[in-house]
């Protein structure tokens, strides 16, 4: 996926936005840090423009619809 993306014209189209969503259980040792550290690494050697992630799970998203008001924990 991110071989694809960084081989778009990055000028001709604006600039571009990668948004990845991942579980907090990907992000939660020291592997799975360091498997997101080299996936930023070579996104940006292959020329990509921009990448965002959002770290969440479905159960804090269910959550947030039932309770919009409320604070996350």
């Amino acid at each position: 996926m991110i071989k694809s993306v960084a081989k778009m014209d990055h000028v001709r189209t604006g600039g571009t936005l990668l948004n990845q969503k991942f579980t907090p259980q990907v992000l939660q040792d020291d592997a799975g840090l360091d498997h997101l550290v080299q996936l930023v690494r070579t996104y940006f050697k292959l020329d990509g423009h921009h990448i965002q992630f959002n770290v969440i799970d479905a159960d804090t998203l269910r959550k947030a619809q039932q309770n919009p008001e409320g604070t996350a924990t």
